[in-house]
């Protein structure tokens, strides 16, 4: 039986999944944050929230790993849009992801490139992002785009950081967790992807937005990876 285990960073990302499979609350692995688990169609799945920012999505992802042996880790969630007409309630699925915050140009990396890591983004599993991708334009009512995640310890509200993330980086959305799980998957050789809805576009209107946008695109996140689980994957 696959397992699969899917992070998401805020309560109001999980609550949707958790209803819709009628997981059961497990033991948390952290005590301000809950864990449900269940079995759906001959998988088991389990739901946790990590807390926002990339050393709770780090954390949280391996003790999941280690406390569960995930087939698949999913990361699910909201997210600003930075690529051209992409908007609130699209989809986007992670083609691979960058910390577009960890710098160490001034001895010779390209921003956004790990140490020890020979290439500046962290790939998602190609197959899973294949179907996810392939799933969500079936099944999401706005746009789809595959493509790369941009991820920092802040909420983008600048129109200017936004245009940035896209031109220097190719980035499709951005958010705080996606690329920390990402890393985290690389070093411990678990299939990664992460699907995130568009609350807003990242610019000087996001703290607006995504209060406005949030529930609609947590709504279409779930639909989508509803459908994933009841594929045959």
């Amino acid at each position: 039986m696959k397992r699969f285990a899917v992070i998401c960073a805020m309560w109001e990302e999980a609550e949707l999944l958790v209803k819709e499979f009628a997981l059961t609350e497990k033991q948390s692995f952290w005590p301000q944050f809950p864990v449900y688990e269940g079995e759906y169609k001959g998988k088991t799945i389990l739901v946790t929230v990590c807390g926002i920012g990339k050393v709770y999505a780090a954390m949280t992802c391996q003790k999941v790993i280690d406390d569960f042996s995930p087939d698949v880790v999913l990361n699910l969630g909201i997210a600003g849009g930075v690529a051209k007409g992409i908007f609130p309630g699209d989809i986007c699925i992670s083609s691979d992801f960058v910390q577009y915050d960890y710098d160490l140009s001034a001895v010779g990396r390209s921003v956004g490139q790990i140490d020890d890591f020979p290439f500046l983004k962290l790939p998602a599993d190609e197959t899973v992002a294949s179907l996810l991708h392939t799933l969500a334009l079936e099944k999401a009512s706005g746009n789809v785009f595959l493509g790369t995640v941009g991820t920092g310890d802040r909420f983008v509200s600048s129109s200017e950081l936004a245009s940035h993330l896209n031109e220097t980086f190719g980035a499709v959305c951005c958010e705080m967790e996606g690329a920390a799980m990402a890393q985290v998957c690389v070093l411990n050789r678990v299939r990664f992807c992460a699907l995130r809805a568009i609350s807003d576009n990242a610019n000087e209107d996001a703290h607006t937005d995504v209060e406005a946008f949030s529930q609609k695109a947590e709504r279409e996140a779930t639909d989508v990876i509803k459908v994933f689980f009841d594929s045959d994957f």
